[in-house]
């Protein structure tokens, strides 16, 4: 790894406005290579907007499309790598979560959401990929929104070299799980500062979290949380709450080295027994 300049991109995604949310991907990749950003990463979705109906079959798309060219241009005007978030329309009409990553080369491939919950069974379809993307300063993983509450998708990608992950997300101020509740945002961030720290103190790497704001028109609100994490679990950037705004912060290679060589106990994925692990039975709760 070397020392690398990242963004999140805390913004408003409406339901459908597929170009408007196209034109402020452009306007916050300019802003952000403007500020030094290397990387930028958007919400889950954040192109079409989050829903849990059908509407997802009219707004999806296959990758490579259009939509998917249409970041690959963003990302050559700006010289950024782009993670942005969309709705894929698969083989055999399955349509998946999909974040692709865009380079100024071109389309470097894209993650399909790995988990998805009871309320989104009905829509969506499961990936079952653990890619990995090589940027020239660093190598990095994706993990979509339900993804990090499951430790082993993180460890995992650590131990295929990963130094850095990316959380997109679209979490609302109300829960569409079976148990509806309304979340605020500081109930929210105490919730994530909960988990999202341990994925990068475990693990020895980066994180970068980034969510929705505001209001979608798709019946949720959006209070933003948005943040970057080192790899001691401390948040070293966060956004402003319930409102748009670029997070940036550059992510130091010394950071991760103090602790992966010259920390030595403290790079605990050093010290895995994994013969042990094997032992775990499954079982359905």
């Amino acid at each position: 790894m070397e020392d690398v300049r990242v963004a999140a991109a805390q913004v408003v995604c409406p339901v459908g406005k597929v170009e408007a949310n196209l034109s402020k991907t452009r306007q916050y990749c300019q802003r952000a290579r403007d500020e030094g950003a290397e990387i930028i990463c958007f919400p889950e979705l954040h192109l079409t907007g989050f829903w849990r109906d059908k509407n997802l079959y009219r707004l999806a798309e296959p990758i490579p499309g259009p939509l998917s060219e249409a970041v690959v241009e963003i990302a050559a005007e700006t010289g950024l790598t782009v993670l942005a978030g969309m709705a894929e329309m698969g083989g055999n009409g399955a349509v998946y979560n999909t974040q692709i990553v865009a380079t100024p080369q071109g389309l470097a491939g894209k993650y399909r959401k790995l988990h998805i919950n009871e309320a989104e069974i009905p829509y969506w379809t499961y990936g079952y990929e653990l890619p990995t993307f090589t940027h020239p300063k660093v190598k990095f993983g994706i993990e979509i929104c339900y993804d990090s509450h499951f430790p082993e998708v993180s460890t995992a990608l650590a131990l295929k070299g990963c130094e850095l992950l990316f959380f997109p997300h679209a979490s609302g101020e109300i829960s569409l799980t079976a148990a509806l509740h309304r979340e605020s945002f500081d109930t929210k961030k105490q919730r994530w500062l909960k988990y999202m720290p341990a994925r990068a103190y475990d693990n020895s790497l980066f994180v970068v979290v980034v969510n929705h704001v505001g209001d979608n028109g798709g019946g949720n609100v959006y209070p933003g949380n948005s943040m970057i994490i080192d790899p001691q679990g401390e948040v070293i950037a966060e956004a402003k709450p319930w409102q748009e705004d670029l997070v940036i912060a550059t992510l130091k290679r010394d950071d991760l080295v103090r602790i992966r060589q010259n920390g030595g106990w403290a790079f605990f994925l050093r010290y895995r027994r994994p013969e042990l692990y094997g032992m775990v039975v499954e079982k359905t709760i």
